[in-house]
């Protein structure tokens, strides 16, 4: 999980690391690599409910969630930021596993990643929601005092030649 990567970087038990969703420690060199795109999916059986549902529909919806220090239960809770009606948090789970095995079950929908969205449509078990869903920052961390070092400083430079991006545009605030 993201959060225990960029701890385990922060406390040197890793040298690098990539996470999803912001960086909330310090010391932290952060270089952000993509913008992921997500989706809402439910179980295929909800395909006409989910089709034109509102985000107000979507709310009243039973909702498979994730812990709080998960980046994506702060994306959910970014997609209802405006909406008068607040999700219907029916079941916390901690594994992408859990989060499929109860959709598939029909037990509720959930935030995920495009891509994972895209295989449930291919599988037959999921559909998506067609409406707006918030991206997801996909970022790699060393530590701040370690990325002068010439190990980092070549992983960083091969993370900006295969990402095709420049990290001094690009660097994220530590913390």
């Amino acid at each position: 999980m993201s959060t225990y990567i960029i701890r385990d970087v922060r406390k040197g038990l890793q040298d690098t690391g990539f996470f999803f969703g912001p960086n909330p420690l310090g010391g932290l060199h952060c270089l952000k690599l993509a913008e992921v795109p997500t989706a809402v999916v439910a179980p295929a059986a909800w395909a006409e409910q989910i089709s034109q549902a509102s985000v107000e529909t979507l709310a009243r919806m039973p909702w498979v969630y994730t812990k709080e220090n998960c980046p994506f239960y702060l994306l959910k809770e970014t997609l209802f930021e405006h909406s008068k009606t607040k999700p219907e948090k029916a079941l916390f789970v901690d594994t992408e596993e859990s989060i499929r095995a109860f959709i598939r079950a029909e037990q509720g929908i959930s935030l995920w990643r495009e891509d994972d969205a895209d295989q449930a449509e291919r599988d037959g078990w999921g559909v998506r929601w067609k409406g707006q869903t918030p991206r997801l920052d996909l970022s790699v961390a060393v530590l701040e005092n370690r990325r002068r070092e010439p190990e980092m400083t070549a992983w960083i430079k091969a993370l900006e030649n295969i990402w095709d991006i420049e990290s001094s545009v690009n660097e994220q605030a530590a913390g």
